[in-house]
């Protein structure tokens, strides 16, 4: 799709690849088909899906990716979804929590309509830098099998982090602004590298998440 402006697409049949040159997306997915792939340019592109897709890459340029639909609980996004290079943002729109089951990585800037993320999958990767917008106490949970790298700051409010048991901490996570609470659950010995949480207000170790 070539072109300046902003194309809307309710689907109507199954896509395996929609490749973007200049061009803004709104999809309208449903339950109903899917969409394989979805690949941006060097140009600045915004893709809004009201669903999960099984990979989006958005290439180069300022671009951002808003996922969801306002009334959606309980969504698991256990696609692909990588900003490349530029100053990327991504905007999950769904007010009811928000699990990444995938990877999710290159974006600067993350907004999260619930304040809740859990992570079953990978966010970000080495080097990558990570901000989470708004002034609100906000949530990141991280499960048995996820992963966090890279860089992440909560922002502002009074930010809770949760490391479940198997959890993965590769990179370092930044309270911000505001008390915050890192939560560690312990079955055993445990080790955090030095620096990983190195503004957090209060450090609670438990043997267990609920």
């Amino acid at each position: 799709m070539e072109g300046s402006g902003t194309l809307a697409l309710p689907l109507d049949q199954n896509f395996q690849s929609i490749a973007l040159a200049g061009t803004n997306l709104t999809a309208t997915i449903g339950s109903g088909f899917s969409v394989g792939r979805i690949n941006g340019s060097a140009a600045a592109e915004h893709v809004v899906l009201d669903r999960n897709v099984a990979a989006v890459a958005l290439g180069d340029g300022d671009d951002s990716l808003t996922l969801g639909l306002p009334d959606q609980t309980g969504v698991v996004y256990d696609g692909t979804f990588d900003g490349g290079a530029g100053n990327d943002v991504l905007r999950f729109a769904s007010t009811g929590r928000v699990t990444i089951g995938g990877t999710v990585a290159g974006f600067v800037s993350m907004s999260l309509a619930s304040n809740e993320l859990v992570v079953e999958g990978t966010l970000d990767l080495a080097g990558d830098m990570l901000t989470f917008a708004g002034n609100d106490a906000q949530t990141l949970r991280v499960g048995l099998t996820g992963v966090v790298n890279g860089t992440i700051d909560m922002g502002a409010g009074d930010d809770l982090l949760e490391l479940g048991l198997g959890a993965t901490l590769n990179g370092t996570v930044s309270g911000g602004d505001g008390y915050d609470t890192d939560t560690v659950a312990l079955a055993g010995a445990r080790t955090l590298t030095a620096g990983v949480l190195p503004a957090s207000s209060v450090c609670r170790p438990r043997d267990r998440v609920a």
